[in-house]
């Protein structure tokens, strides 16, 4: 396996919904390469029934929000060499994760890589806060996840807004 998307949501069952069929169509790898959980922090908006409907996702289904760090659930079943951590409204440019993966593939001592996540309106939102965590835009290689621990539960949320 490849590629391992993890995205965490929680009462954002539209935004998720065009999140994964943005991936299906844009990965442009062959779909045995890759693999998509989805992390629900404890949602009610129907999100977790839509879910089983749409087959895309493995779903971690979780009791109580835990916000970001939720992510940490998906990190030992997911498969991939590459582990890429999406928002549940983040939409990848259609040839985003192909050439991050070609990069991470050029640059064997890359250890990640953070994207540009542009607002509708235009404004840049900011990945995180500097040396805390990495944001909802990001592809990190599975090895250095293992070796650092994952996530710090510490940090319920990302930065938000910056301009």
């Amino acid at each position: 396996m490849k590629l391992s998307y993890i995205i965490v949501t929680h009462n954002r069952r539209e935004s998720l919904l065009k999140t994964l069929a943005i991936l299906e169509k844009d990965t442009r790898l062959p779909r045995h390469m890759w693999e998509v959980f989805v992390v629900d922090n404890a949602s009610t908006d129907g999100t977790p029934e839509a879910l089983k409907r749409n087959r895309l996702a493995t779903v971690i289904r979780l009791a109580e929000n835990e916000g970001v760090p939720a992510r940490n659930y998906a990190i030992r079943p997911a498969q991939g060499r590459f582990l890429v951590f999406l928002d549940d409204d983040s939409y990848p440019r259609d040839d985003a994760i192909p050439r991050s993966l070609a990069y991470m593939s050029r640059h064997p001592k890359t250890a990640a890589l953070v994207a540009r996540v542009i607002l509708p309106n235009g404004d840049a939102e900011a990945p995180a806060m500097p040396a805390v965590t990495i944001g909802g835009a990001s592809i990190i290689r599975r090895e250095v996840l293992e070796k650092v621990g994952g996530f710090s539960r510490e940090f319920f949320r990302q930065a938000k807004n910056m301009t």
